[in-house]
């Protein structure tokens, strides 16, 4: 399956994604995510934000005519407009909507980035994903936090954790916890876990997890272009 979207990728885009160690990780870790999908499901999609040459796996170029700079001074024009009231209808009718800097998720398997909430995702937002205990006779769940788009959590901003306690005793991938991450339109994210088992659960909140400044920004996106 991951051949064939590789194959399907260099056929309409006229790229080969399989010489990108970086996106070939991300793109088996997006199916594995489809395949566990399809166990409860009759239908899984696998859409990847720029998965390669700025390029997302829906097939849909990123739009690089504007700079990052120029968006947030087009936007502050537009909101002052609104607030104002002085902007024309066509600017009035148009909505501006806070997003995530970068994604926001958790580590799997030790060191890699599981992704809750992607780059760019409109505020409020609400995402879950399940997790599932690593080996047998597992006591407890870790949940932390990072901030970033690199594959491995290394290259990453961690920001937090907490440990969910009281796993039943059972073999490995049997125990399930599922991971919600609400982050709020002040970037305040709170981070919820429940054993799905007994119903045990644990939060904590992440204040200014949205304050990134623009450098952040520019060497995160550098990172995952090399």
């Amino acid at each position: 399956m991951v051949d064939h979207c590789v194959q399907e990728f260099k056929k309409r885009q006229k790229k080969d994604v399989s010489k990108n160690a970086r996106a070939m990780g991300r793109l088996k870790v997006a199916y594995e995510k489809a395949k566990r999908e399809l166990s409860s499901t009759f239908e899984a999609s696998i859409d990847i934000d720029c998965l390669y040459d700025g390029t997302d796996f829906s097939m849909k170029p990123l739009c690089k005519s504007i700079k990052a700079d120029e968006a947030v001074a087009y936007g502050a024009a537009v909101l002052a407009a609104n607030l104002s009231g002085s902007g024309n209808k066509a600017v009035k009718d148009l909505v501006l909507f806070d997003v995530t800097p970068l994604s926001l998720g958790t580590r799997v398997q030790g060191r890699y980035m599981s992704v809750i909430i992607p780059r760019n995702t409109p505020i409020p937002a609400i995402k879950e994903e399940v997790y599932v205990t690593a080996f047998d006779g597992q006591e407890s769940m870790t949940v932390d936090v990072y901030q970033g788009e690199c594959y491995e959590v290394k290259g990453n901003i961690f920001l937090d954790e907490f440990k969910l306690g009281g796993v039943p005793p059972a073999p490995a991938g049997e125990e399930e916890m599922n991971v919600c991450f609400s982050i709020d339109t002040s970037g305040i994210l709170e981070v919820s876990a429940e054993l799905i088992s007994t119903g045990s659960k644990k939060s904590m909140l992440i204040a200014g997890s949205g304050n990134v400044s623009k450098d952040d920004i520019e060497k995160m996106l550098k990172k995952i272009e090399l």
